[in-house]
């Protein structure tokens, strides 16, 4: 097993099997063609322009460069998909309430009105979840608070509104992106056996 496969592959849970298959495959395909350039290297028949150049015809040929790219392609995909679906659960909905519409302005005029340390508190210690919605459901200027914790405030809201759900997307998008990561380690590997 190739030593890098070994460190990244315990990053994808277990039950992620056929991302961990993929990111197998990626790094196979790196160590068939280590393989393969090294016999191309020990070749006496050929000089270095052409050792260099059989090297780089090697590479770009069928089963190397392009099969990588169409793991990254699938991966890419699936992250892709994933980040639509969760989009269309998390999406939120404007208020059309007028009345839920002004509490909400309220509650926004409310928070701005606070010293900028006590807004964060405020919402964080609130009970009444029409709080959070209001944070959620502006533009983050309209509360005072920054957009990463408005993000943060979100996507708490969408955890106890979606439950599981939410928090399944968030353990399939870590193993997503770990896969990512790992198949551009494995790429980059391919580039150095290259040269």
């Amino acid at each position: 097993m190739n030593h890098k496969l070994g460190s990244l592959l315990p990053r994808i849970p277990a039950k992620y099997s056929p991302l961990r298959e993929d990111v197998t495959a990626a790094f196979r395909i790196v160590d068939r063609f280590a393989s393969k350039a090294k016999s191309i290297r020990d070749d006496a028949n050929l000089t270095f322009q052409g050792k260099r150049a059989a090297v780089q015809a090697a590479v770009n040929g069928p089963g190397f460069a392009d099969s990588l790219r169409q793991i990254r392609t699938k991966v890419e995909r699936q992250r892709a998909e994933l980040a639509s679906y969760r989009a269309r659960l998390t999406d939120r909905k404007p208020v059309t309430d007028a009345l839920a519409f002004q509490q909400q302005a309220e509650i926004r005029s409310w928070l701005r009105s606070l010293p900028q340390g006590e807004r964060r508190k405020a919402v964080l210690n609130a009970s009444d979840p029409m709080i959070n919605e209001a944070v959620v459901n502006a533009p983050c200027e309209l509360s005072g608070l920054d957009a990463d914790f408005q993000d943060a405030i979100g996507e708490t809201l969408s955890i106890g509104q979606h439950g599981t759900a939410v928090r399944d997307i968030v353990e399939q998008e870590a193993a997503l992106d770990e896969a990512l990561a790992a198949i551009s380690v494995a790429e980059a590997d391919l580039l150095r056996e290259a040269e």
